[in-house]
């Protein structure tokens, strides 16, 4: 996200998500791992893409689960590591993976956006159609709207 906005892109979460699966539509495998632990409700939904695998460290570090992925993973050359961390590359390296800094990956994405601009929206899904009922009365159920009296749901 810090080389993104170097380029010209600010962007959360849910922004690289949707960044991340418009390049995962090109036929590439993504996964993306966040620090932490992953949000709930709607706003799961709003980071999560079909196109790419969210993960979260939950309790550890991201740069430890990218670390043990890498250690793990049984074809290590087909990946293509992502990260300007010094002991990430250090990790990649030893099993020859190939690898991109943070800052060449966020050019290539402006670069894809420069092509093809129409068909990255620039906003969430929901935010142009909406949410569904159940992700309203979640949303309303967690701000304790007191209006709201699930016996009397307007909604389907």
């Amino acid at each position: 996200m810090y080389a993104l906005r170097d380029v010209g892109l600010e962007v959360g979460r849910g922004g690289l998500c949707r960044l991340l699966g418009k390049f995962a539509s090109s036929g590439q495998k993504v996964r993306v791992v966040f620090d932490g632990t992953p949000p709930y409700g709607p706003l799961a939904s709003q980071i999560q893409d079909d196109r790419i695998d969210v993960k979260y460290s939950a309790g550890r570090t991201a740069d430890d689960v990218i670390i043990e992925s890498i250690a793990a993973d049984s074809a290590p050359r087909r990946l293509t590591l992502v990260s300007t961390d010094h002991e990430i590359r250090d990790a990649a390296r030893k099993r020859k993976c190939k690898l991109k800094t943070s800052e060449e990956f966020a050019k290539a994405l402006v670069r894809m956006l420069e092509e093809s601009p129409k068909t990255l929206p620039s906003e969430p899904p929901e935010k142009r159609v909406g949410l569904t009922p159940e992700q309203t009365r979640a949303w309303l159920k967690e701000l304790n709207v007191e209006e709201y009296d699930e016996k009397e749901d307007p909604l389907p």
